[in-house]
């Protein structure tokens, strides 16, 4: 249970697969038929709660497979937030949720409403900061897109370009 919400099977699923577990894996874990969890995540598909079917396993130790993006941990949004805070001129809450997406480049909603408020439910908080971000970066033609039904990203270009501003800032490092 995360702070008073209990998840679903099915929405442990979609999270897993959101995080790149492979489909085989994930049946493990729940012990579930592999059969059920694909038709779980091919609706999850179907209705854009993530972008593609993950792998039906895990590939072999042997092939030398490194991860190819580092998981975003509490301590470096906090670190990142911080910076985005000072650099922009953001509260707490809408520097997190730019942090994440510093980090991650990509995010569903659900991700996001986690990172900065997991006692809520309500979309509309991530859409109120998203404007006030979105504000706070105009000035510097810095976009974030909006993927409606799917999450919002912001491009690696945009991501170096906000590092390069907070590092161009007396006293504050990327």
């Amino acid at each position: 249970m995360i702070q008073g919400r209990e998840l679903s099977p099915d929405r442990i699923i979609v999270g897993l697969a959101d995080e790149g577990i492979p489909v085989a894996a994930i049946a493990r874990a729940i012990k579930k038929p592999s059969d059920d969890v694909r038709l779980i995540l091919q609706e999850a598909l179907d209705t854009g709660q993530i972008i593609k079917m993950p792998a039906a396993e895990w590939p072999h130790k042997a092939d030398g497979r490194t991860p190819t993006t580092e998981r975003a941990r509490a301590y470096d949004i906090d670190e990142k937030a911080k910076r985005l805070a000072i650099a922009f001129e953001l509260h707490q809450q809408p520097a997190r949720l730019l942090a994440t997406l510093m980090l991650r480049g990509f995010a569903t909603s659900e991700m996001l409403l986690t990172t900065i408020a997991p006692e809520s439910q309500s979309d509309n908080l991530i859409r109120v900061y998203m404007v006030t971000i979105r504000r706070a970066l105009a000035k510097f033609a810095i976009e974030i897109k909006t993927h409606y039904g799917v999450g919002i990203s912001i491009s690696e270009a945009n991501r170096q370009k906000i590092n390069q501003l907070i590092e161009s800032m007396e006293g504050i490092e990327a």
